[in-house]
């Protein structure tokens, strides 16, 4: 062996020790990883079906979970909250009312999930669309079944339609409320806050098992982000030797198209290589990589400082935009989605007026894709995503081309609305 084999060779030694003997991140990282989670065991958080049967087990009060009619008033009444022109039953009067003798049906007549409220002569239809899409005509169709069911049966019943989707897709039926997995995300965290005592130990473990799977696919998974906050702090620790053991470094194919399109080795904020519109780095992962417009970063005086209540969310301010990768269960095919969104400001007067302007802004541009969800300017709201069909559909999930394409198509397609969004911000007063 020759002397720089050697010395080589002592050099990996020692830093395979600093990693691995005693190391606390290290540790921690593990204990992470090995977080047991049973659906994820019986891999059903990607099957629709399944996630429409949870649901229904929580909406239905007869069942065993110790909530009794609460979690189906909060999650009809959110949905119809500020939808009073869309239906003539509104969130107040769901919120009082008593559905305990409500009937929760899963795929009757092929709907996802049917409520029948036989005491107040009220009926409801939920699509679920965890990673499917709606195909056309299909809310309609749904809505003109139930209202034959009743006019045959007789009853004079009020049919509401309610569009529950994990990526604020619109409901191509405009009499359908939306409202999206966040929402459930919360509605769940306060009821578990709030019904600890009375709850049973075994429902409040698998609620939470629960929303740490939409909140993972809703990209709220503040367990996720601190797992990969904590990994990339180990590589740069020990970069020596994971890229030993990985022998330089292994990436997703959608990092892999990550990187193609803007560089390697980026720290926060780097101002990214991209011709138009220029990014600022903020973080990335497997299946994501979260970039900030430099003009919105501009626009917003380019201090996080100023927002300390957004240290954890993406890059600190009060908008963010990230590339997701989403799979459609287990074949090759999937998706690429662009998302921007507004974050869950504590000054909630701020969070509107910012909301209003980029409002305004699409208003004054024609064929603009942003669009706010209903109740976004809402108190209670966190996050209002507001970019539409930001979508493609991609073949291959492991063909890192085709998913760097569609992330320059879709580049292209809200390049314009990029610049709207950064008039918007740059009419705000910043917060001193």
């Amino acid at each position: 062996m020759s002397k720089a084999n050697a010395q080589e060779t002592t050099i990996s030694v020692d830093a395979a020790e600093s990693l691995f003997v005693n190391n606390r991140s290290f540790e921690t990282l593990r204990s992470k990883l090995n977080y047991f989670n049973p659906i994820k065991v019986m891999k059903m958080e990607r099957m629709e079906i399944r996630h429409s049967a949870i649901l229904a087990w929580l909406l239905s009060p007869q069942e065993t979970h110790g909530l009794g009619d609460l979690f189906l008033r909060k999650f009809l009444a959110e949905a119809l909250r500020g939808s009073s022109k869309l239906s003539p039953l509104n969130a107040l009067a769901l919120m009082h009312a008593d559905l305990r003798t409500a009937d929760i049906r899963v795929e009757w007549k092929n709907i996802d999930i049917f409520i029948e409220c036989p005491d107040q002569n009220w009926a409801f239809i939920i699509e679920n669309k965890f990673y499917s899409s709606q195909s056309q005509g299909q809310l309609s169709k749904y809505a003109e079944r139930v209202k034959d069911h009743y006019d045959t049966a007789r009853a004079q019943f009020t049919i509401c339609g309610v569009f529950l989707t994990l990526n604020d897709e619109p409901p191509h039926d405009p009499s359908f409320a939306p409202i999206n997995y966040a929402s459930v995300c919360e509605l769940l965290e306060d009821l578990i806050a709030t019904h600890m005592d009375t709850m049973p130990t075994e429902v409040q473990i698998f609620i939470n098992h629960y929303l740490e799977i939409i909140e993972e696919a809703a990209g709220m998974n503040q367990r996720q982000q601190d797992m990969e906050d904590l990994a990339r702090q180990l590589y740069r620790d020990h970069k020596k030797i994971i890229d030993f053991i990985i022998q330089h470094g292994s990436a997703s194919d959608f990092m892999i198209a990550a990187e193609s399109l803007f560089g390697e080795n980026r720290n926060k904020f780097d101002l990214l290589d991209t011709n138009s519109p220029l990014f600022r780095f903020l973080t990335a992962g497997n299946d994501t990589i979260s970039l900030l417009p430099d003009d919105w970063y501009q626009a917003l005086g380019g201090d996080a400082s100023r927002w300390p209540e957004l240290a954890s969310y993406w890059g600190n301010f009060p908008v963010a935009s990230w590339f997701q990768l989403w799979r459609s269960g287990e074949g090759s095919a999937g998706q690429i989605a662009y998302y921007a969104e507004v974050g869950p400001l504590a000054d909630h007067i701020y969070r509107r007026s910012l909301i209003t302007e980029i409002e305004k802004a699409s208003e004054e541009h024609k064929r603009s894709n942003i669009r706010f969800m209903k109740n976004a300017k809402d108190p209670s709201k966190k996050y209002s995503k507001f970019l539409k069909n930001n979508t493609l559909n991609i073949n291959d999930v492991q063909d890192a081309e085709e998913i760097a394409e569609a992330m320059k198509r879709l580049l292209r397609k809200f390049e314009r609305d990029i610049q709207v969004v950064a008039e918007a911000l740059s009419k705000l007063q910043l917060p001193d």
